[in-house]
C-alpha cells in the first residue's frame, strides 16, 4: 500500500513494542511491511531520518534533532521514565535543552547520540562502563553528557561497546572491548593518521573507513567477518587488502557479518554466512575475504543495512532482503530463511533502510526519484576536510576568526590534513604511492590564497604555522606500521605542504620550528613519490631547510640535522634515478662551498687524518648534492693527494712537502706538478700510446704540458688543447676501425670490429686525461658509455638515443597491443651484427632462431637486445671486450674514490661539457687587447653583430672560437675569449687552442656580421686557421 506523504514500514520481531504496537497474534511478528503510526510527522508525512534497534528497543531520530524511543526498558534503554515495563508507545526521549541530535546508535541495550555541537550523550546499560565510569550505576536512566568528548561527528555501538569519530579524525572506543572492560575511553592505535569518514561496530569487531576507500578492521574474528582470508582476531587496526581497489563508500555490520558498498553500487559481503545473510547462494558459515554479492551485479546498490543476522539492500527505490527469517525481518510473508537477495514487491519508492537485530524498517517517499545517489551515507557527518571551495568561501565571508577557526581545526589533525584537497572524482580512491589522490592544483591555489592575506594580515598565516607546531607527529619516534608497511594515505601531508610558502621560506621565523621537523617525520615516513612536480617542491623544501641550516652552522641543535635531511634527499634521489624525472642538477647546493670547505672535507675523510668539517658528518657522503664543477676541484685535490703519496713512498729526503695545508691544498715543488709529453705530430697515435704506457697513474695525473717535435713554444695550455683535439680527431677517423658512427644520431659506439685492443686502453687513458687536465673534446659517446663507465645498466632509452631507427623500432613493438601482434612484427629472438659489410646472426637466448616474440615475451626480447646491441656484440663479444679494455683506461687514471661521485650526465659533460649558454655573461668576461675595450667601435659592432646570431649560429661561432659548441662546467665565463685587432681588410681568424679572436677593425655591423659568417662557415676547424 502506498501513501502520498512519506511513511514509515516495519517488519520483524515485535515483540517488546520495538514498531510502537502491541501485536495480537501469537508470533508478536510483523512478517511483511505494516505501517508505523505512532512516530512524528508533519506536512510531509514522517520526520523520521535514522533508526537504530537494541535486542528489544527501538530508537528514531527527527529531522528536528528530536530523538523517539519505543520498547523495553529494563536497562533504561528508552531515555524517559517510563518503569522497567517499557512502552508500546513511541515517545520523545528527554533530552534537555538545547540538544539537537544528528546521529544516533545502539548496543544491545545501550545508547549513543551526537549532538550537532560536538557533544555525545549516552544512556541505558551502563554495567560493561558503556556509558563511562562518570556514572557508576548500571543504568542510566536519562541521557547524559559524556564528559570525555568534544567535537564528535559519529558514534557506533558494538554489544557492549561503544566508539565515537571525532572532528579531527580521532577514534575512540569504551566498555567492552578485547575482553577487558574499559571504563575511559582509548584512542585506537594506527588510525589516527587517516583520514576516517565512517565507524561501524558488529557484536564484538570493528570497521573504519577512509576518505579513500580503506577499509581497516579489527576485533574479533572468528567467522572471518575482519575479511582477512583468515579467522585471527587482531587488536589493531588492518587494511582490508581485498577491498583496496573496490572504491568502498560505506561500510554496515552485523552480528559477526559485514557489507561493503561500493561508489558504483555493488555490494561485498563476508564473516558469518550460515542463514544467507551475505547473500552469496549459499550457506557457509565462515566468508573469510569479501565477495561480491552476484544478485547485484548490474544494477546499482545505494543503500546497505545489516541486522544481527540478516540484511538489506535498497535498488532503484525497492528493498531486498536476504538472511535468517525466524521473526519474518525479510518482509516477505513468510518465516523462510532466503540464502540469496529477493526483492519486497510493491513498495517501488523506498528512500532509506534500516535494520534492527530482528527488525526492519523502511521509509516510503512518493517523491522519490529512485536515482542513483549513494544515500547510505546522506545521514553521516564526516570530519571536516578542505578544498578549494571552502578556502574560497571563507576569504569571500571576510571573516578571520571563522577561518582562523577553521585552518585551526584543519592543520592541528593529521587526519584532517590527509584528508583536504581530495579530488571530488573517482581519483580519490585506491590510494598508493602512484595515486596520492590529491588535486595539487587546488592546494597551491589554497595556499595561494592564505598567502596573500599575509600581508593583511599576519594572524591567518601564523594560525596554520602554530597549529602546525603542535602536532606531535613531528616529534614522534614511532613508524607507525599497518601490516608491515605505511598507508599512503596516511603520508599525502607530505605532498601538499611543500606548497605552503613557510616551507620554503628559510627567513621566516618560525622556518625551524615547522620545516624541520616536518623533514624528520619525512625522512621516517615517506618511501617514495611518483609526481616529478611533488618531487621537485619535496627538494626545494629540503634544499632550502639545508640552507637554513648552513646559515645557523654555529648553532649545533641545526646543523646535527643536516645529515637527516640529506637522508631524505638521497632516498628521493634513489627513487628519481629509476625515472629520471627531476635533473640531477635539482639536488645541488651549488653555494655550498660559502659554507663548507669541501676541499678539507674530502681531504680528512679520504686520509682518515682529521674530523669532519662540521664535527658531526662528512659531505663528501653526499656526493649527490655537489655540482659537477666541486666535483671536479675534487678530483684535482685527489691528483695532488696520489702524488704527494708517491712522493712519501720515495723516501723521508721530500716529505716536507706535503705536510702543510695551505688553504686547504698541499705544497708541492712547481717542477713536480707536470707531466711533459714531447711528441711527433706526424705520428701522435703510435708516441702518445709509447708514452702513457711507460708512466703510473701517479705520474699520469698531473698536469700535463705538450711540446710537439720540431716545434718552437711553450704549452700555455693551447698546445696541450691542440693534442687532445688531435689525438681524438686521429681516433675516431673510420679506417682506424675502433668506432662506429650512426647517420641518424651522429654520435659513436665499439665497432665490434677485430682491432687492437691496446688502442682502446689508450682511449680510455686520453678520456679520462682530459678531465684531469679540463680540456673538452669531441667525444661524441652517447650518454650509455658513461652509465657503463660508472656500473649502471642501459636501457631502450640509450639504444634511442644512439640509434634512433633501432630504437624506435623497439619503442613501437612495446606499445603495440593488438591480438595480431606475431603477424605484425614476425620478429625472433635474433640480431644482426655487420662486421666488414658482412651481416652475422646472433641468437638472443639458446633457440633464439626458432623462438618468436609475442605479446607475453617482447619485454625480454628488448631487453636481451638492447644488452646485445651495446654491450655485448657479436659471436665473439667484441663490443664487452672492448669496452672493457677501455675502461681499464679509464680506470687507471681515474679516481676510484671519486669516479662513484658522479652521476652519468655530470661524468659526460666533464668530458665533453654542457650546452648551459650565458651569452651576456660571455661577453661580460671577454678580454680585450692593444686599442680594443668595451666601447671601442668595432668590438659595439661586433657584438650587435654576434646577439643578431640565432642560436646554432651563436654555437657555430663557438665552434669556430674554441673547436666546440659546449661549455666547461666550470661555466661561459671560464671561456674568457680574447679579442685583438687585425686590419680591416681581412676576415676574422681564431686561434682555437687559445680561445682568441682576430678581429677586423670594421666599425659598421652589418659588414661585421657578413665577415663572420664567412669565416665561421670556412674556418671551423680552429686551429687551422691559425
Amino acid at each position: 500500500m502506498s501513501y502520498r506523504r512519506k511513511s514509515l514500514y516495519a517488519f520483524g520481531n515485535g515483540d517488546n513494542g520495538q514498531f510502537g504496537v502491541k501485536i495480537r497474534d501469537d508470533t508478536e511478528c510483523f512478517i511483511e511491511p505494516n505501517r508505523v503510526i505512532g512516530v512524528p510527522v508533519d506536512e510531509h508525512g514522517v520526520k523520521v531520518i535514522s533508526i537504530a534497534c537494541g535486542i528489544d528497543h527501538t530508537l528514531f531520530l527527527c529531522h528536528d534533532g528530536t530523538v523517539w524511543s519505543v520498547g523495553a526498558n529494563h536497562y533504561a534503554q528508552l531515555g524517559r521514565e517510563c518503569g522497567e515495563e517499557g512502552s508500546f508507545t513511541i515517545y520523545p526521549v528527554n533530552l534537555g535543552v538545547g540538544a539537537k541530535i544528528i546521529s544516533i546508535s545502539v548496543g544491545f541495550y545501550h545508547n549513543l547520540a551526537v549532538v550537532e555541537d560536538g557533544r555525545l550523550l549516552g544512556w541505558g546499560d551502563n554495567s560493561r562502563g558503556q556509558i563511562l565510569s562518570n556514572f557508576p550505576n548500571e543504568k542510566i536512566v536519562l541521557p547524559r553528557k559524556l564528559c570525555s568528548f568534544t567535537e564528535v561527528v559519529q558514534s557506533s555501538c558494538g554489544k557492549s561497546s561503544s566508539m565515537a569519530l571525532s572532528e579531527a579524525g580521532t577514534v575512540w572506543i569504551w566498555g567492552e572491548y578485547m575482553s577487558k572492560v574499559l571504563t575511559e575511553p582509548i584512542i585506537v592505535d594506527l588510525i589516527g593518521f587517516l583520514p576516517i569518514v565512517q565507524i561501524a561496530a558488529g557484536d564484538t569487531y570493528y570497521i573504519a573507513l577512509t576518505a579513500s576507500g580503506g577499509v581497516y578492521s579489527w576485533g574479533s574474528n572468528e567467522f572471518g567477518q575482519l575479511g582477512h582470508k583468515d579467522y585471527r582476531s587482531r587488536t589493531l587496526p588492518e587494511r582490508i587488502k581485498h577491498l583496496d581497489s573496490m572504491n568502498i563508500v560505506y561500510v554496515a555490520c552485523g552480528s559477526s557479518h559485514t557489507l561493503a558498498l561500493s561508489k558504483d553500487g555493488k555490494v561485498f559481503a563476508f564473516g558469518n554466512d550460515a542463514s544467507g545473510q551475505c547473500g552469496l547462494g549459499r550457506k557457509k558459515e565462515r566468508e573469510d575475504v569479501p565477495v561480491s554479492i552476484p544478485e547485484f551485479l548490474g544494477s546499482h546498490v545505494s543503500a546497505i543495512a545489516c541486522g544481527r543476522r540478516h540484511s538489506l539492500a535498497l535498488v532503484n527505490g525497492q528493498v531486498w532482503s536476504f538472511g535468517t527469517n525466524n521473526n519474518g525481518q525479510l518482509g516477505l510473508n513468510s518465516f523462510n530463511t532466503q540464502i540469496t537477495p529477493r526483492r519486497l514487491k510493491n513498495y517501488n519508492n523506498i528512500a532509506s533502510i534500516f535494520a534492527g537485530v530482528d527488525q526492519s524498517f523502511m521509509i516510503e517517499d512518493p517523491l522519490c526519484q529512485s536515482t542513483l545517489v549513494d544515500t547510505a551515507t546522506n545521514c553521516l557527518k564526516v570530519p571536516r576536510f578542505l578544498n578549494i571551495v571552502t578556502v574560497r568561501e571563507l576569504i569571500r565571508k571576510n571573516d578571520n576568526i571563522e577561518l582562523i577557526g577553521v585552518l585551526e581545526n584543519i592543520f592541528t589533525s593529521i587526519s584532517a590534513m590527509n584528508g583536504s584537497f581530495l579530488f571530488s572524482d573517482d581519483r580519490k580512491f585506491n590510494c598508493s604511492a602512484k595515486n596520492h589522490g590529491i588535486n595539487l592544483d587546488e592546494a597551491m591555489e589554497s595556499f595561494d590564497l592564505i598567502t596573500k592575506l599575509r600581508d593583511a594580515n599576519h594572524s591567518v598565516v601564523d594560525a596554520i604555522v602554530s597549529s602546525l607546531c603542535q602536532i606531535e607527529f613531528w616529534e614522534s619516534e614511532r613508524i607507525y606500521s599497518f601490516d608491515g608497511h605505511i598507508p599512503a594515505e596516511s603520508l599525502r601531508l607530505f605532498l601538499y605542504l611543500p606548497w605552503f610558502h613557510v616551507m620554503v621560506d628559510k627567513d621566516h621565523e618560525l622556518f625551524a620550528t615547522v620545516t624541520l621537523p616536518f623533514l624528520r617525520a619525512l625522512f621516517q615516513y615517506t618511501e617514495e613519490h611518483e609526481s616529478k612536480e611533488i618531487l621537485m617542491r619535496i627538494i626545494h623544501v629540503i634544499l632550502s631547510a639545508i640552507g637554513f641550516c648552513l646559515v645557523c652552522k654555529d648553532d649545533k641543535k641545526y646543523v646535527h640535522r643536516i645529515p637527516q635531511m640529506l637522508g631524505v634527499l638521497d632516498i628521493l634521489r634513489q627513487v628519481n634515478e629509476k625515472t629520471s624525472k627531476v635533473p640531477i642538477e635539482k639536488f645541488y647546493i651549488d653555494n655550498l662551498a660559502d659554507y663548507v670547505d669541501i676541499k678539507r672535507d674530502y681531504f680528512n675523510f679520504l686520509t682518515g687524518s682529521g674530523q669532519p668539517v662540521n664535527g658531526h658528518f662528512f659531505w663528501t657522503q653526499f656526493p649527490f648534492v655537489m655540482n659537477a664543477l666541486a666535483k671536479s676541484e675534487l678530483l684535482q685535490l685527489e691528483s695532488e693527494f696520489s702524488r704527494i703519496q708517491a712522493a712519501n713512498d720515495a723516501g723521508p729526503t721530500i716529505h716536507y712537502i706535503f705536510n702543510p695545508l695551505v688553504g686547504t691544498l698541499p705544497v708541492f715543488i712547481e717542477d713536480d706538478r707536470f707531466l711533459e709529453m714531447k711528441i711527433r705530430r706526424t705520428h701522435i697515435l703510435e708516441d702518445a700510446l709509447n708514452f702513457i704506457a711507460s708512466k703510473t697513474r701517479e705520474q699520469l695525473v698531473k698536469g700535463l704540458r705538450v711540446t710537439f717535435e720540431g716545434e718552437p713554444g711553450e704549452d700555455a695550455g693551447g698546445l696541450k688543447k691542440e693534442f687532445f683535439i688531435l689525438v681524438f680527431k686521429e681516433l675516431f677517423q673510420p679506417y682506424f676501425g675502433m668506432f662506429k658512427e650512426d647517420s641518424e644520431s651522429h654520435l659513436v659506439w665499439f665497432s665490434g670490429y677485430p682491432t687492437d685492443l691496446g688502442n682502446f686502453k689508450l682511449c680510455g687513458i686520453l678520456c679520462a686525461l682530459s678531465i684531469y687536465n679540463q680540456v673538452l673534446v669531441d667525444f661524441p659517446f652517447p650518454l650509455a658509455l658513461y652509465k657503463l663507465i660508472l656500473g649502471k645498466e642501459v636501457n631502450l632509452d640509450d639504444l634511442l638515443q644512439l640509434h634512433p631507427s633501432e630504437g624506435r623500432a623497439m619503442q613501437s613493438m612495446l606499445e603495440y597491443e593488438g591480438d595480431d601482434f606475431e603477424e605484425v612484427f614476425n620478429v625472433f629472438f635474433l640480431i644482426n651484427f655487420e662486421v666488414f659489410d658482412e651481416v652475422i646472426e646472433v641468437e638472443l637466448k639458446p633457440d633464439g632462431a626458432r623462438t618468436p616474440v609475442t605479446q607475453l615475451n617482447k619485454n625480454e626480447f628488448v631487453n636481451l637486445y638492447v644488452k646485445r646491441k651495446l654491450t655485448i656484440g657479436g659471436h665473439d663479444e667484441m663490443i664487452r671486450k672492448q669496452f672493457e679494455k677501455f675502461l681499464e683506461g679509464f680506470k687507471t687514471v681515474m679516481s676510484l674514490n671519486l669516479l662513484p661521485f658522479f652521476q652519468p650526465k655530470e661524468l659526460q659533460e666533464l668530458v665533453v661539457g654542457n650546452e648551459c649558454y650565458d651569452w651576456q655573461v660571455f661577453k661580460d668576461t671577454t678580454v680585450y687587447k692593444d686599442v680594443f675595450h668595451p666601447n671601442h667601435p668595432t668590438i659595439k659592432a661586433f657584438w650587435e653583430a654576434f646577439f643578431e646570431f640565432n642560436l646554432e649560429q651563436r654555437k657555430k661561432f663557438l665552434q669556430f672560437l674554441m673547436g666546440s659548441t659546449r661549455i666547461p662546467i666550470q661555466g661561459i665565463g671560464s671561456i674568457k675569449m680574447t679579442i685583438q685587432p687585425i686590419p680591416e681588410n681581412l676576415l676574422p681568424v681564431a686561434h682555437t687552442c687559445f680561445n682568441i679572436l682576430d678581429l677586423p677593425k670594421i666599425e659598421d655591423t652589418q659588414e661585421m656580421y657578413k665577415r663572420l659568417l664567412i669565416s665561421m662557415e670556412h674556418g671551423q676547424e680552429g686551429f687551422n686557421l691559425v
